[in-house]
């Protein structure tokens, strides 16, 4: 809360320049608005066929259905022909509005217009229109049900006829007499039945109700309501002033958050490496002899989100980021040494041609062969592995490279997939350190050949275009994101002490990161 009134305050101008056109739009439009009148007649409703001879519950009324049927086409038509209205019912329609309450019998119609006197005899005419309309359908309903019956008797009447014509012509001895005497009682008491319907049906009301609550001529408008409006538009005038002052705080193109990261990488974040000063290369690597700092705990931390997330066979991983000096080479390293620490075999690849910072690092044999001379001179696989001082920890050089062979061009070999198919068969993991995605195609090549791409951000260098534009490099190369890493996050002092009481070193470690330009790389660019 402290920090929404710090931005606020800060961008306050911002907030006013937002504010006070949307306060005078609304001022102006409220004002110039025409004035409107609204008058509403009030009707009780009643059940029109109900029966007056049978004690029974008063049906009970469906208020979406009365007020429906007070806004209808029918309706409509019979109130314009009472007010004598030039307008058609569609017309007409567009003023009027009805609400009935279901649990009551109290329907409300309201009619609007600019003129008050119109108003008044638009709401009387459909309150009348509509109790007319109402008692029409129930004379009608009463009509035909009457007809029916009526039908019916007549022809009860003509087969009573004829039986007891019958029944007069036959001797007293004869057999048929008892047959014919029941059927002559059947339509006896058939024909007693639809009298009695008959007499129900005169029974029945069609009253539909009174109205209780006239319209009266409306003495001023209730459109517009111009305390209301203004009051609308400073409100409207803030909302969009804040909104505007939190958009212009956040749209710092800097990388903020895990949460942002995810956001906008469309795929998951696993980790935040606190940010961390720089040392020797020596101390890099923060993971390894079982140290416990806050970094190496991030690290840790990494390496349980990762085996979480990816899948078994997802066994050759490419750390790349957006540009360089992200801390591609040292979560290599780092996240390397961590799943070794749990018996993980994992195999580290230098496939940074350019600038191979894992060298530095791992310190190997200059007359070794490395990845270089694998895919250029066919070099078998496992003459390039090596071990290293952290167990289950191998690593794969860069080697030495010609500067004839343009780096990308022995990436692009088939040799680089026998290889990695070939290291994969002994090995749980294995982590390729790649060049940065912009500037230049290695990583996007690496990416094609992987199981999956990690990508890497920091918080204090990295700008949200330039992870975009990655991230879009990347998919468009065929490269399979699996998740998310964001560098360089600054500690706060509730996580120190909480690492601090948990015995965790609270002091970041020491980490060193690669040299980065302000400008976009038009060259290679170095990670160390």
């Amino acid at each position: 809360m402290r920090d929404l009134a710090s931005i606020l305050f800060r961008r306050k101008w911002l907030i006013v320049l937002v504010a006070l056109p949307v306060v005078a739009a609304s001022i102006l439009y409220s004002y110039s608005r025409t004035p409107l009148y609204s008058a509403t007649t009030g009707v009780l409703v009643r059940p029109a066929l109900t029966s007056l001879t049978i004690a029974s519950r008063t049906p009970e009324l469906d208020g979406q259905t009365e007020s429906n049927l007070a806004t209808s086409i029918a309706v409509a038509t019979l109130a314009g022909e009472l007010m004598d209205s030039p307008k058609t019912p569609q017309q007409l329609l567009k003023q009027v509005s009805a609400n009935m309450v279901n649990g009551t019998q109290f329907l409300t119609i309201s009619f609007t217009d600019t003129d008050p006197l119109i108003t008044q005899q638009g709401a009387t005419a459909f309150g009348d229109a509509y109790l007319q309309y109402r008692q029409q359908q129930a004379q009608e309903v009463i009509q035909q049900q009457s007809d029916a019956i009526n039908a019916q008797l007549g022809v009860v009447r003509l087969k009573l006829q004829a039986v007891t014509e019958r029944l007069l012509g036959l001797p007293r001895e004869s057999l048929l007499r008892q047959g014919l005497q029941s059927k002559r009682d059947v339509l006896s008491g058939s024909q007693l039945f639809l009298q009695n319907q008959l007499v129900t049906l005169l029974s029945i009301t069609t009253d539909p109700g009174e109205v209780i609550d006239p319209a009266s001529v409306p003495a001023s408008p209730t459109s517009p309501r111009h305390e209301f409006d203004i009051a609308i538009g400073i409100l409207l005038g803030l909302g969009l002033g804040f909104a505007a002052a939190l958009i212009k705080e956040r749209s710092s193109d800097a990388v903020r958050s895990p949460i942002e990261l995810e956001q906008k990488l469309g795929i998951p974040v696993l980790g935040s490496i606190p940010k961390v000063r720089r040392p020797s290369p020596e101390g890099t690597l923060v993971v390894a002899g079982g140290k416990r700092t806050i970094t190496a705990d991030a690290f840790r931390r990494l390496r349980t989100s990762v085996l979480g997330t990816v899948k078994p066979s997802d066994k050759t991983i490419l750390i790349t980021s957006a540009l360089g000096g992200e801390g591609k080479t040292t979560t290599v390293a780092n996240l390397g040494a961590a799943l070794a620490e749990i018996g993980r075999r994992v195999i580290i690849v230098s496939a940074d041609l350019r600038g191979p910072g894992l060298q530095r690092i791992f310190k190997p044999s200059n007359d070794r062969p490395g990845l270089s001379q694998g895919l250029s001179d066919g070099t078998p696989a496992w003459e390039l592995v090596r071990e290293t001082h952290i167990p289950n920890l191998r690593f794969v050089s860069t080697g030495a490279r010609s500067n004839q062979t343009e780096p990308v061009n022995l990436l692009q070999s088939d040799r680089l997939r026998d290889l990695l198919a070939t290291w994969a068969s002994d090995a749980d993991f294995i982590l390729l350190d790649s060049p940065p995605v912009l500037g230049v195609p290695d990583s996007l090549v690496l990416a094609r050949v992987v199981d999956g791409v990690l990508f890497l951000a920091d918080a204090e260098t990295s700008r949200w275009d330039d992870v975009v534009s990655a991230r879009d490099e990347l998919e468009r190369a065929g490269g399979n994101l699996l998740a998310g890493v964001l560098n360089g996050v600054k500690v706060s002092r509730r996580d120190r002490r909480a690492w601090k009481a948990r015995g965790i070193e609270a002091r970041p470690s020491s980490i060193e990161r690669g040299p980065r330009s302000a400008k976009r790389p038009e060259a290679v660019r170095q990670e160390l």
